[in-house]
């Protein structure tokens, strides 16, 4: 039974290696591309842009300010707390064995993933209310889009 979670997980990891490389880095402002490119390049390892989002965050606060800036504020934004979210969901999976199932019936990195996904969500959520968004449909947002391995960890955000 092992053997053919181990077969399943590798042949995993060798099917969707090339489709998360294709996936291109969404566009943001000026404003946000170097920031939000690192971020993007982190979720495409598996890791997490907790430090480059808030960036963006802080940028986008600050540019929120302006009318004119506001719609790219906002995307830039909602593109680090949600699309990165999910991105980095899909990637961290295919990592270390963390989709294995394991004697609980969910994958193994469940735990890390929900307190990475958890500690993201929680970095972000300062600058909600500057840039008129609500955390509970940001996060539903999120859970919504997680792919299946993700979402079979039952987090709830």
């Amino acid at each position: 039974m092992q053997a053919k979670t181990i077969v399943a997980t590798v042949l995993g990891l060798v099917l969707a290696t090339p489709l998360m490389a294709s996936q291109a880095t969404p566009q943001v402002a000026a404003p946000y591309q170097k920031s939000f490119g690192m971020a993007w390049d982190k979720v495409n390892e598996g890791e997490l842009p907790v430090y480059e989002c808030i960036h963006v965050a802080d940028i986008a606060a600050r540019e929120a300010g302006q009318a004119a800036a506001l719609a790219d504020a906002r995307q830039a934004y909602k593109l680090c707390y949600v699309d990165a979210a999910v991105r980095y969901s899909d990637a961290f999976f295919l990592r270390n064995g963390n989709a294995e199932v394991v004697e609980n019936g969910k994958p193994r990195g469940c735990t890390m993933y929900e307190r990475y996904l958890r500690g993201h969500v929680a970095s972000l959520e300062a600058r909600l209310d500057v840039l008129g968004f609500n955390a509970a449909e940001l996060n539903r947002d999120i859970t919504n889009q997680l792919g299946a391995v993700p979402a079979s960890c039952g987090i709830s955000l």
